[in-house]
Order: structure tokens, then sequence, then C-alpha cells
């Protein structure tokens, strides 16, 4: 079976070149492989810009007790690299890579487990792990993506000193357990938001995720949020792209005059000119010219 998409890609530099993994599967079936390629160099112009096939990185069949998609790798505090994987099944799991070729680690074969929901069909999928002030953390997506308007997504995370967990909520309930902390799910147009990756942008870590333009016929977009962090636990920011919403950051809103609920329109050089202005923008006002006060 050649599948008609390839999804959820993870790219990483270490021994002298970019890893790609990647998703391929047949939709809603664990008929699935996590592929990686490879290049030396990210710029097209570059006569050594060539992506290098690796092959397959792991797979599974019907009748395998998981699912070999969603790749998200990461290096250890002792820079072993990882790759944690999985959706649906049972759930998300990890196992240890082999740092020179990126490949499986032939040493340590374990399987590990760090979410289970527990209840069929486990809708859980779409890992990212990232290592912050002592602990890891594992955020992931609940719940049913690829609906459209009617996709039900949602962002949970939970932390433990070790990468291979046990992974905790805030309230001290495992991951392993149905446990998960929600960081977002969908309000205002944004539906389904999910299936997220963090970056680390020097001392600043962004959340990058899709939803689904609920006033835009569900069609699929990008986000980003800053990661926030409090107490030890973190929390997602408004989306940098705005909303068009009142409430979340970036909402697009228009003044009326209350009594006849005539537009008021701003200055022509008013930098939210015409008409238009966003949640925390300066406004400026004119003037009552018949006014004698």
């Amino acid at each position: 079976v050649t599948p008609r998409d390839f999804w959820a890609p993870d790219i990483n530099y270490f021994n002298g070149k970019y890893y790609l993994y990647y998703a391929a599967s047949q939709f809603g079936v664990n008929n699935s492989v996590i592929g990686l390629v490879t290049n030396v160099t990210l710029d097209p112009s570059s006569p050594d810009y060539q992506w290098v096939d690796e092959g397959i990185v792991m797979r599974s069949q019907p009748g395998d007790s998981f699912n070999a998609i969603d790749p998200d790798v990461i290096f250890d505090q002792m820079e072993i690299p990882w790759l944690a994987f999985g959706s649906f099944w049972s759930g998300i799991l990890m196992r240890q890579l082999d740092a020179t070729t990126g490949k499986l680690s032939a040493i340590d074969t374990t399987l590990y487990p760090l979410v289970d929901r527990h209840w069929p069909p486990n809708a859980v999928e779409g890992p990212s792990i990232v290592h912050h002030g002592g602990y890891y953390y594992m955020f992931a997506s609940f719940d049913y993506c690829c609906r459209g308007v009617n996709s039900e997504y949602r962002v949970v995370v939970g932390r433990a000193t070790d990468i291979k967990g046990p992974y905790v909520d805030k309230t001290g309930l495992p991951l392993l357990n149905g446990g998960g902390t929600e960081l977002l799910r969908g309000y205002n147009e944004f539906a389904g938001p999910g299936h997220g990756d963090v970056y680390v942008d020097g001392t600043t870590e962004w959340y990058v995720h899709h939803y689904y333009a609920v006033d835009n016929n569900g069609l699929p977009k990008l986000s980003v949020r800053k990661i926030i962090w409090n107490d030890g636990w973190p929390t997602l920011g408004d989306p940098l792209s705005g909303s068009r919403e009142v409430g979340h950051g970036g909402a697009y809103f228009k003044f009326f005059e209350k009594t006849s609920g005539q537009l008021i329109a701003t200055p022509p050089d008013g930098s939210q000119a015409p008409l238009c202005g966003y949640e925390g923008a300066d406004i400026q006002l004119l003037g009552d010219t018949n006014s004698h006060c």
C-alpha cells in the first residue's frame, strides 16, 4: 500500500545532518510507518542540498498493539536520543534511538509506555516532549481531529523527572491512567486545536499546532502560541496570528455610536484605519469640533 498522504514531520540536527522523521499510514488503520530522510543542509540553493531516503525507522501492522505514526525525537540530559510516537491503539510509546544512524537502538529495545487513556479507542496522539526546569513535559492531543469544525481535539500535558516516565498531571494522576492537565481546547473560531510541537527558541518555548477555522468552513490552519511557565507548569498564550473573536487577543472590532448605531471611523492615518482595531491595540479619538468643551 502506498498511502495518499505523509504527515507529522519532525526535524532535528545532529551528527552534522538534519534528520527528518515523518509518518505514513492508511487512515484509521495501524498499517503505518515512521520513515527517515536526511540532508546536510536546508538551503535549496546549496550544491550539497539533497534529501537521502534512509528508509523505515519503525513499522506497525494490523494485529500489533501500537500505531507507528506521529514521531517526536528528543535528546535527554545525557544526550541520548528517544523516539516518542503513537496514536490510539495502546497510546503513546517510546523507543531509544541510535545517535549515529537515527534508527532504533539495538542496545535498549524496550518499548516504554508513556500515555494510555485505558478505554477504546484510546484517543491520544501527537506527542511532543520538552525538558524544562528539571522536568520532562509531555504535550499530547486527546480526542478526535480531522472532522473539520466538529473536531474535538484538545491539548493536555504531564511531567516526569525521567524521560521514560512516569508522567503525571497537575493533580498527580498518571498519564498512563488517563491523566492529563488540559492546556487548550476549541474556542471562538478555533475548532479542534492540537497535534502540536514544542519549539525552543533560545530561552523561549513556543507551541505550534493546527486547528480548523470555524469562520472559514473548517479550513485547516496553523497557530503559534507562547508557552508561559508558572510554578513548574505551562500554560499557552494567545495565538500570534490573532483572533477574530473578542477575549483572546488580536480580536478585530468596530466602534458604533450608541444612539444612532452609526459606525465610527478611525482617523485616516490611524494605526487601525479604516474602521478596524484589535484587542490591546492603541486607538485614537477625534475631537468633537462642534463642542465648546
